[in-house]
């Protein structure tokens, strides 16, 4: 069943994941996941909500210690690219599915997943989520690996309302990438 093969597959990752522990110039320790589990969750359930169901592929899930790839079947909805998918109002395949994971807690929101995958990896001094699709697939990757623990040290000092804002962990993921900016 769906609940029991989420709720299994959630298991399996956060048991192979690691974390690390940084100190804040505050004195608190945080702990920094290789793989933010509310990432994680996001990108399953956004897999599992959004797949096309019209075909028997299964959702790939593929975890190495660097990267976490979730591949569902289907395209992404008519007008929704990887490049604008954080600006574009969000449509489901499945409505009666979605109603049923909300209730679930499985998913929440329609709409946040993808910026709460963002402000997750960003928070955690990773790379944006990438996000791949075609006319028959839709892959997320999360890159794990060494975390910026600057970052992290800078976005934990961040007011509250910095660090749940999407715009704010877009432009520091953008900084972060770039040596000049104009």
């Amino acid at each position: 069943p769906l609940l029991l093969a989420f709720d299994k597959a959630m298991s399996l990752i956060q048991n192979r994941s690691s974390s690390q522990r940084i100190t804040l110039p505050n004195g608190q320790q945080i702990a920094i996941e290789d793989f933010p589990l509310v990432a994680v969750r996001e990108s399953l359930s956004n897999a599992i909500c959004h797949r096309d169901y019209k075909t028997t592929e299964p959702v790939m899930i593929e975890h190495s210690p660097t990267v976490l790839g979730i591949t569902s079947p289907g395209s992404l909805p008519p007008g929704v690219t990887p490049q604008n998918i954080i600006t574009t109002p969000s449509r489901t395949r499945n409505p009666a599915l979605l109603r049923i994971v909300r209730t679930l807690g499985i998913a929440e929101e329609l709409g946040s997943g993808i910026d709460r995958m963002v402000r997750a990896m960003v928070g955690t001094g990773r790379q944006i989520p990438e996000i791949q699709a075609d006319a028959t697939k839709v892959r997320v990757s999360l890159v794990g690996g060494a975390a910026n623990t600057n970052l992290v040290r800078f976005v934990a000092q961040l007011p509250e309302v910095e660090r749940e804002d999407t715009d704010t962990m877009l432009i520091l993921a953008y900084l972060c990438s770039k040596k000049t900016v104009t």
